[in-house]
């Protein structure tokens, strides 16, 4: 069953979750630097909208491949 969308419904955080920073520095040191974080939480619109990015609520990370 697939989960629904809450895009940023829960509102808006004050600063990073710290389980969701954990969850980076995790996914980066097990895949031996292999994974960046690109960027967790950001207080601003999504690009080009005026809307909210989910990034505002502390709730996403965008990260990146590295060989």
């Amino acid at each position: 069953m697939p989960r629904k969308y809450t895009g940023i419904s829960d509102g808006l955080a004050t600063g990073e979750r710290k389980g969701l920073v954990e969850f980076v520095r995790l996914l980066e040191k097990y895949s031996d630097k292999g994974l960046w974080n690109n960027g967790t939480w950001a207080n601003r619109p999504k690009r080009g909208k005026d809307s909210m990015s989910v990034h505002a609520t502390g709730r996403a990370v965008d990260m990146s491949y590295r060989k």
